[in-house]
């Protein structure tokens, strides 16, 4: 076990707290790729498969820690601390945490530096995830220090097979491209983003909205004013708050995985144009 001086940021209803201030110091973080689950049928007299498409299905993250005890009344206090925090049935995010610069010397652990003491910075991006089965506990020895022992929590994403930024507003009015930088496509399908237009003319009954290859069409029944808000949330469409979905193609949108971290984006509605509650997903 060497000297990799990491920490893990968990984030509750409750509040947000670090694994180390509960006297643990994190020794690795593993994060699996999710496996695809294909989709394909078997064609009699056709060669191979129809392929009907491929889904991710879930990640594992497996978090590796170790601390001390005083005694076996204390190491059993640990453990009631340890399942309280996480071996409940709501999720919760975990984001892995790492230093700017350097390692530790190749040290047992808390054999001379302490993780609460070193700063860390947190991955651009968190996990929703659930405990998955128990807590594991190894004892590995007793010295002038106390009770050593080695703890592996392993974790599984419940909903999202991807780690995801937090959510954000950005104003799109004037620029020709929405900014993706994840490794993965975000759908409307999976997260709830949204895309608001604010009219700042009076103009037409129609207009056209579109992200990469996916385009928007609006058929209104009067003319647009100043001040008029649209909402576009793939499933479901508003104007000022009342539901327009008859009066449009009712696409949903997706913001690809592209390798300049662009998607372009027009809007011929003299407006202002927000997308609002924007994630990245990363694989």
């Amino acid at each position: 076990m060497g000297g990799r001086p990491l920490d893990l940021y968990i984030q509750k209803d409750e509040g947000s707290f670090k694994l180390s201030s509960f006297g643990l110091n994190v020794w690795d973080i593993k994060t699996t790729n999710a496996p695809l689950e294909v989709d394909r049928t078997r064609i009699k007299g056709k060669n191979g498969y129809l392929f009907k498409g491929a889904t991710a299905t879930e990640k594992i993250i497996r978090v590796e820690a170790s601390y001390y005890a005083r005694n076996v009344q204390e190491d059993e206090d640990k453990h009631d601390t340890l399942n309280a925090l996480f071996a409940g049935d709501q999720p919760f995010y975990v984001t892995k945490m790492f230093p700017p610069d350097g390692l530790y010397q190749y040290e047992r652990p808390g054999q001379f530096t302490t993780q609460s003491l070193v700063a860390h910075e947190m991955q651009k991006y968190r996990n929703e995830v659930l405990l998955m089965g128990d807590i594991e506990y190894d004892f590995r020895g007793k010295s002038h220090r106390g009770l050593l022992t080695h703890c592996v929590f392993t974790f599984v994403t419940p909903r999202y097979p991807f780690g995801m930024t937090m959510p954000c507003d950005e104003e799109l009015t004037g620029a020709s491209f929405i900014s993706y930088c994840g490794t993965a496509p975000c759908s409307q399908l999976e997260w709830p983003w949204f895309i608001e237009i604010q009219s700042t003319e009076s103009q037409g009954s129609q207009f056209v909205f579109t992200l990469g290859q996916q385009a928007f069409k609006y058929h209104g029944t009067r003319n647009i004013v100043k001040g008029d808000k649209f909402i576009l949330g793939g499933m479901y469409f508003t104007l000022n708050g009342l539901n327009i979905n008859d009066q449009t193609n009712t696409p949903y949108f997706e913001l690809p995985a592209t390798q300049t971290g662009q998607v372009s984006y027009s809007c011929d509605l003299l407006s202002q144009v927000f997308i609002r509650n924007k994630v990245e997903f990363y694989r």
